[in-house]
């Protein structure tokens, strides 16, 4: 007993070593696996990161190419623009000399004719002062007589008004009431215009329903001479196509004599078939059809007793060629043929 129960213990021992180890081994795993995620997860936000780093870098890279570009082209308008101030400023330089020189001459000379003609201006200078005066005082003059003559003709419309202010006052009023018939004036003719022109307006769709009467009048006439023409026509048809039906009818009445004298000579008359006619005998375009349908059976009947008779002779013929057949015999046959008639079989109803 002892030696197994040292035994279990070992065994226990082992069982608990391993167990121990394989703790550790899972704790470690599972270390490792968290170890793992969090390497993943950071391997993907660097990966996340050296693509917009790219991405940027390539941005960048597009932008200065493309400012590299704007930069030579603003290089070249710059040295063109250059070239065009210095050429400009060159020019300007030779214009501003060219007016120096004007400037120069022209000066020179208006001095020079300023102290030529001093003296003679002064003395037309006078003469126009003078002459100036003389014109204002002229003026006023003819301005003076204007207004007293403006008065003048105002004054017998004041009756009797010597102040200025009613005067005034009047004339505003008269203007008002002037200005108000003016415009009544103008709104009168306005109307008027608008009137006028509401009347051409209305003239115009006169004159146009006339134009359209008349050629719906035209267009009536014409309409009614081609339905004339077209009953004319009409009619002509009907007489002809009413003497075609005469000519029918003549032909249908002889057609229908001549079949009355065929079902006499067939005699159809002892069929049953006259008793559906009743008292009306006689072969119309009512009861044609049925008289054809009574007769062909009739005919095909004829045509059978023929054919029967036919076979009889030739059987007659062949019973008289024969030796072996007695003559007695030949007498009965002769007699059974003889007694047998031709009988006309009624018409099923």
């Amino acid at each position: 007993m002892s030696l197994l129960e040292t035994k279990l213990s070992i065994a226990h021992i082992e069982l608990n070593k391993v167990m121990t180890k394989n703790g550790r081994l899972r704790e470690e795993i599972e270390h490792l696996l968290k170890e793992r995620c969090r390497f993943k997860k950071l391997l993907d936000d660097q990966l996340k990161l050296l693509k917009a780093g790219k991405k940027s870098m390539l941005d960048m890279i597009e932008q200065s190419s493309i400012a590299f570009e704007h930069r030579e082209e603003s290089q070249a308008k710059l040295d063109a623009l250059n070239e065009k101030s210095i050429s400009l400023k060159e020019t300007h330089t030779q214009q501003m000399r060219d007016l120096d020189r004007l400037l120069y001459t022209d000066t020179e000379r208006v001095q020079f004719l300023t102290i030529k003609g001093q003296y003679r201006m002064s003395t037309d200078q006078n003469s126009k002062k003078e002459a100036g005066g003389l014109i204002r005082k002229q003026d006023i003059e003819n301005l003076r007589s204007i207004y007293n003559t403006v008065l003048l003709g105002i004054s017998p419309y004041t009756e009797g008004e010597e102040k200025i202010d009613s005067i005034c006052e009047a004339f505003k009023t008269n203007e008002d009431e002037n200005f108000a018939i003016f415009n009544y004036v103008n709104e009168v003719n306005c109307e008027a215009e608008s009137l006028h022109d509401a009347a051409k307006v209305v003239k115009k769709k006169i004159e146009k329903e006339r134009a359209l009467k008349v050629e719906r009048v035209a267009q009536q006439s014409e309409d009614v001479r081609t339905l004339g023409m077209e009953l004319a026509k009409v009619q002509e048809e009907i007489d002809e196509l009413e003497v075609r039906k005469n000519r029918v009818a003549n032909h249908l009445s002889i057609v229908t004599s001549q079949l009355n004298g065929i079902v006499s000579k067939v005699q159809c008359h002892s069929s049953p078939f006259y008793n559906l006619l009743g008292d009306n005998t006689c072969v119309n375009l009512n009861n044609v059809h049925l008289f054809l349908l009574v007769l062909e059976k009739q005919i095909m009947r004829i045509m059978k007793r023929i054919m029967d008779r036919e076979k009889c002779l030739t059987l007659e013929e062949q019973l008289a060629s024969k030796d072996s057949i007695s003559k007695a015999s030949l007498r009965k046959h002769k007699l059974r043929l003889s007694r047998k008639k031709l009988i006309t079989s009624p018409i099923p109803e």
